[in-house]
């Protein structure tokens, strides 16, 4: 996972998920979560969904949460939207520093609706990777899809054999012959 997803853009939700200011979505990625917030500014950040002073979760995962701040559930440390360090206990503040302590932030982009992450911040810019979709998938209005429902699998399986079976078709004819109608198994 980390050689074929750590270097590149993961999808990881909608833009909507996080459309108004000072909203947030915890998400997960790779075994970990990353907090998406979008700021009074109307820029999406994300950082990773622990807090710097005992590594507690800030927002469980699949959660959402509206707010001027981020703060720690654990022991109330509170940090601005851009991720800077805000405000902790009296009991905490002994040799802080205003800059010190600030969520660490994880590279994310927004494209055509879809909300992608950069797990090591290695990966090239957006418009680059995916270079020449915008002009194919213009016809299609991707960006203004909307999720009408959403289904969650566990799977007690090597990752690997889902994403196979997800993609070849040998089953497609007998289990879903309305997508065989609209996109063909031999396409």
């Amino acid at each position: 996972r980390r050689v074929l997803f750590g270097g590149g853009w993961v999808c990881v939700g909608r833009g909507a998920d996080v459309v108004a200011p000072r909203s947030r979505r915890a998400v997960p990625l790779d075994g970990a979560a990353v907090l998406l917030v979008r700021g009074d500014d109307g820029v999406l950040r994300g950082f990773h969904n622990t807090c710097r002073h005992r590594a507690h979760e800030l927002l469980p995962c699949g959660a959402t949460a509206t707010g001027r701040f981020i703060a720690c559930p654990y022991h109330n440390w509170t940090f601005d939207l851009d991720g800077s360090l805000h405000k902790v206990p009296a009991e905490h503040r002994d040799g802080l520093g205003a800059g010190d302590f600030g969520l660490v932030p994880v590279a994310v982009a927004e494209w055509q609706g879809f909300v992608f992450v950069n797990a090591d911040g290695s990966a090239p810019p957006v418009s680059t990777y995916f270079a020449g979709l915008d002009e194919r998938l213009a016809p299609y209005g991707i960006d203004r899809l909307v999720v009408a429902a959403e289904h969650v699998y566990e799977l007690e399986a090597n990752w690997k054999l889902a994403v196979e079976n997800y993609h070849e078709c040998y089953h497609c004819p007998s289990i879903h012959p309305q997508l065989c109608r609209v996109s063909p198994p031999d396409s």
